[in-house]
């Protein structure tokens, strides 16, 4: 950082905003655009670009955001594979003081189903143990338990959605337009795979040995 502030070439764009909690979306998307939420702690470049909020709208507009009304929307307002900030900037925000809370709170906990569920994975910064670790005695009855959990978040995600859907569809009057249901392509947390899990199962085993991993203690050791 410093010597990028002493690099006389550097241009650093709106450094008061780095490691803000915002709403971050990608550049160039050939599908439906999708807007993801960013905790406190990261930067943000144009190819992903973000929007900063007071906490008591962020969540908010990351629901309208990713609702079902913002493909309709872009079609006028970025009729392209590019989302630049401006297009962005142009939605049009009806906020309902009377829903705001209901929304904020559908929102919060569909961050933490979808965080939950990719950090039961390896990649994630906050892994902490596997998620066949359940305390069975098998491995059978351990994946049994896990395939009945991600089928309850999967659901649950997929219900709170359409909810979303469903209330941005009357706000904005648009019952005659657009229906609030998701398809389960749509809906982005996995469910259980044996393949997959049982894999990644003896990834773990293997980090366990090297110690990378511990059953003692969570998370990352080495």
């Amino acid at each position: 950082g410093v010597e990028l502030r002493n690099f006389k070439a550097a241009v650093l764009r709106n450094p008061s905003y780095y490691f803000r909690e915002c709403i971050s979306w990608s550049l160039i998307s050939s599908g439906s655009i999708a807007f993801r939420y960013k905790p406190q702690g990261h930067l943000f470049d144009v190819a992903g670009m973000s929007c900063f909020a007071n906490f008591d709208v962020l969540y908010y507009l990351l629901g309208l955001n990713n609702s079902c009304l913002i493909d309709d929307f872009m079609l006028v307002l970025a009729p392209t594979i590019n989302y630049q900030v401006g297009n962005i900037a142009n939605i049009p925000v009806v906020v309902d003081g009377n829903r705001k809370e209901q929304v904020q709170s559908i929102v919060k906990r569909n961050i933490e189903i979808s965080k939950q569920e990719w950090d039961h994975f390896e990649i994630s910064w906050d892994f902490i143990k596997h998620p066949l670790l359940r305390g069975t005695s098998t491995i059978a009855e351990a994946f049994d338990q896990w395939q009945r959990f991600t089928e309850e978040q999967f659901n649950q995600l997929k219900a709170n959605e359409e909810e979303l859907n469903r209330i941005f569809i009357n706000i904005y009057g648009l019952q005659e337009e657009l229906t609030p249901e998701v398809g389960d392509k749509d809906v982005t947390i996995r469910k259980a795979d044996l393949g997959r899990d049982i894999r990644s199962f003896i990834s773990y085993a293997v980090g366990c040995m090297f110690g990378r991993y511990s059953l003692d203690v969570e998370g990352l050791i080495y």
